[in-house]
């Protein structure tokens, strides 16, 4: 496929747009009220993750802010994953092995991920799971633009061809 040189200078203005807003949004204080996070609405409802090893409370929210207060590459899309693969922190496996993200154990990297199970890592908290992310993303994702991550994804994340249509459609609903 040929991509015109004008929808490359698009691409590229709209990836800087990005980058700047990350930019900007990791000067913010690490430190602001977690209330800058909530919606329109001031609602996100609270999902209690029972777990045999871990009996913790987890929001978008608290997510989010762990996602920018550690510098997360592409922390809105990485957002929308977390949204798309837990099913807003609801999903079966975001409950069952801390997994947020659809994580599979790795066998060849560095990981934060205890063991597989049923197929999936399987992590001691949530928080590990984000952090096994972030290896992931330093380790295969490291310094790419907006649009080759979102290739990126596509290629070798996730087996949904729509997988990253639906995180555009996520983001462009949050941001």
């Amino acid at each position: 496929m040929r991509i015109s040189e004008a929808t490359r200078i698009h691409i590229y203005i709209v990836g800087f747009g990005m980058a700047m807003l990350v930019f900007i949004l990791m000067l913010k204080s690490k430190d602001e009220p977690i209330e800058e996070c909530l919606p329109e609405n001031n609602h996100y409802e609270l999902v209690e993750t029972n777990i045999e090893t871990n009996h913790d409370s987890i929001t978008i929210c608290m997510v989010e802010q762990l996602l920018k207060n550690n510098n997360m590459e592409h922390w809105e899309i990485v957002l929308a994953q977390i949204i798309l693969e837990s099913g807003r922190l609801t999903s079966n496996l975001s409950k069952s092995n801390n997994n947020l993200i659809g994580m599979k154990h790795p066998r060849q990297r560095p990981t934060t991920s205890l063991e597989e199970k049923n197929g999936y890592a399987y992590y001691s908290d949530w928080r590990s799971c984000i952090f096994d992310y972030m290896i992931w993303q330093s380790r295969y994702a490291k310094k790419l633009s907006v649009e080759e991550y979102y290739q990126k994804l596509g290629e070798t994340y996730a087996e949904d061809k729509q997988y990253v249509n639906k995180l555009k459609e996520i983001v462009n609903g949050r941001i």
